[in-house]
């Protein structure tokens, strides 16, 4: 239970929200202070404090170009929220309308959410929950990936926004959910009993029709085709299970390939940066050769300096001159 309570504070911790960000007047929210760029992702220029007022110009790819006093640049729009407004007494308040904006601003708290509910199920082995928490899961991160035209992605945050802490973690429990959805599909495609070669065009299989589902939000009559032919192949090879099941895990895998993908260059970074530091670590900590001599009696040994191991198990020290002892 401990364990599951920090896994849970753990996350929490880590997703953040986005907002929609159109001109007008913004207030500064972060804990310390946040930076401005001459352009996106450029040079500091200058700083803004917690509760500073902000006036936004346009807004592109997640920057906002402000100006506040005298001072005009390029912030993050994650860490802006407008001024409300005052309004007259009288005035009836209009129903909020749910756009493709409002769904990227929550689509990160659900994909925590059934990430978590994920987790729990299999915890508890309730195979229901896990059938519906992966459905929503996959669901909620096909919302926000497509939604976001890959721009704004929840695990995609540099440490000049949020601070080097924050990146790490954030990037931990990006590869934490990922990890728990390749278990799920991985579990899935084995109960068909699939062989290698069948389980990797399995794979290419379903990264066609994850693009395909990517695409098909172009409103592209021949990718809509494409995705109803997918899942008409699925859902005959998948027969002996429920269709919601099979619907489920396609989204799970869906959301899974896509998540990769939007990870990819941070994968090929890290494995980068750690051959280099294994390369290192092995230069910097050299292993001693392996020496083999056969002793009068038949017996192999091997080892280093005074330290042998006999193909008989015992144990042999070598002295100064040569001369092998068993211990």
């Amino acid at each position: 239970m401990k364990n599951f309570l920090l896994i849970v504070m753990f996350l929490g911790f880590a997703i953040f929200a986005q907002a929609d960000v159109t001109p007008g007047s913004y207030k500064v929210q972060v804990g310390s202070s946040l930076n401005v760029r001459n352009v996106p992702q450029g040079e500091k220029i200058g700083t803004l404090n917690d509760g500073d007022v902000v006036q936004v110009i346009s807004c592109e790819d997640g920057w906002a170009k402000i100006t506040a006093g005298s001072l005009t640049g390029y912030v993050s729009e994650k860490f802006l929220s407008p001024v409300a407004a005052s309004k007259p007494a009288a005035e009836v308040q209009k129903p909020q309308s749910w756009s493709m904006g409002n769904l990227m601003h929550y689509a990160p708290w659900a994909i925590l959410a059934f990430a978590v509910l994920v987790f729990i199920s299999l915890r508890t082995d309730s195979y229901g929950l896990l059938t519906v928490s992966s459905f929503l899961l996959g669901l909620s991160e096909l919302i926000f990936f497509i939604g976001s035209g890959n721009k704004g992605v929840v695990w995609f945050c540099t440490p000049s926004e949020v601070g080097l802490i924050l990146t790490v973690v954030n990037f931990i429990v990006s590869l934490f959910v990922i990890i728990m959805q390749y278990k799920l599909c991985q579990g899935f495609i084995g109960s068909f009993g699939f062989g290698f070669w069948k389980k990797t065009l399995w794979v290419i299989f379903m990264i066609i029709g994850a693009l395909l589902c990517w695409a098909m939000f172009n409103i592209s009559f021949i990718f809509v085709l494409g995705l109803l032919i997918h899942l008409g192949i699925q859902f005959y090879i998948g027969r002996l299970y429920r269709k919601f099941v099979i619907l489920a895990y396609t989204t799970l895998t869906f959301g899974l390939i896509l998540s990769a993908l939007g990870m990819l260059s941070t994968f090929i970074v890290g494995g980068l940066v750690w051959l280099i530091l294994s390369a290192l670590g092995s230069k910097s900590n050299p292993q001693p050769d392996t020496e083999r001599y056969r002793l009068e009696d038949g017996t192999i040994v091997e080892g280093s300096g005074s330290d042998f191991t006999g193909d008989n198990g015992h144990r042999y020290t070598r002295d100064s001159s040569g001369q092998f002892y068993r211990r």
